[in-house]
């Protein structure tokens, strides 16, 4: 997979000129005047004063099409960094099948762990809220919470002022706050690991064999005490690079259990920029480029491809 830096002009640049042939006519009235209109592809309007003295008594017209992005077998993506913004596109082929956009200022904090405090158990619905450090009290259900059984009460697990690391898993929205979880985990290139869980799960869009083979390497390489579920990315992925993603997830949970947390609310864990997240959720040997806008990310995002 090659990774390029791009960049972005001010005016538009002919990329590539179509040798379509023209594949439609129609002739339609015109000011009193029978026109024949073509269609065909082109990647700017004509210079309106040049084509008004060009113009022939035998008309003829474009319209303008789009120009279509270069078919490919394997997917690509593209990632930009401009005004205070990130855009992440994913092609395959022609077409596009994913977009994310996320504002610097507006960063999400999906990811990111925290040292909370309990501020109000509310019984009927089975959840508390959570101060973990934002404007708006996050909100944990009786679900989530890490040490949890079957028909357990909220008012049995939590108490008014009490700490309790928390993750959040979805932004806050309008009114409401985060949702937050007690089940914390770490995502990785290739796999999730979960501390203090004994779940295992394998992408069920991995062909059998392949499933059989990763449930093999898991089986030898997985952590006593964590859980682990592997992503679609390690489809032909080696026991070693396997090893590698669980030990540096690993290592970064025990900096996570380890630290010196201080007074809650405080950010224990900080999830990586919007570019990041994706690249580890999406990027595997399908992809034959990934194009990255030049800009001081670039190196950061090449980095992280390469380890």
């Amino acid at each position: 997979m090659e990774v390029l830096m791009f960049g972005l002009f001010k005016k538009s640049k002919v990329i590539r000129k179509s040798d379509e042939p023209l594949n439609k006519t129609e002739t339609k009235w015109f000011k009193g005047q029978k026109v024949k209109i073509k269609t065909g592809t082109t990647v700017s309007r004509p210079n309106r004063k040049n084509y008004r003295n060009n113009r022939s008594n035998n008309q003829t017209w474009f319209k303008e099409a789009p120009l279509p992005v270069p078919n490919v077998e394997k997917k690509q993506m593209l990632i930009s960094f401009k005004g205070g913004s990130s855009k992440i596109a994913i092609l395959e082929g022609a077409s596009l099948v994913e977009y994310y956009s996320a504002q610097d200022k507006k960063k999400s904090l999906v990811g990111n762990i925290y040292l909370g405090k309990v501020k109000n158990i509310l019984p009927g619905m089975e959840a508390a809220f959570v101060s973990f450090g934002e404007e708006k009290n996050g909100v944990i259900y009786v679900a989530d919470i890490s040490n949890s059984k079957r028909n357990s009460k909220i008012e049995h697990l939590l108490k008014p002022e009490q700490e309790i690391l928390v993750q959040v898993v979805k932004d806050a929205m309008g009114e409401k706050g985060a949702r937050l979880t007690g089940q914390i985990s770490f995502p990785g290139r290739y796999l999730v690991l979960i501390p203090n869980s004994n779940t295992k799960g394998i992408s069920r869009r991995l062909p059998e064999q392949e499933r059989s083979r990763l449930d093999r390497i898991i089986r030898k390489i997985k952590p006593e005490g964590f859980g682990v579920i592997v992503r679609t990315a390690a489809e032909g992925v080696s026991e070693s690079s396997l090893k590698n993603d669980i030990d540096k997830l690993a290592d970064e949970w025990a900096a996570v259990s380890s630290s010196n947390q201080g007074t809650a609310p405080v950010l224990i864990h900080e999830e990586p920029d919007v570019s990041i997240k994706v690249i580890r959720e999406h990027l595997n040997s399908n992809f034959k480029k990934l194009l990255i806008e030049k800009n001081k990310n670039f190196d950061n995002v090449k980095k992280y491809v390469e380890d």
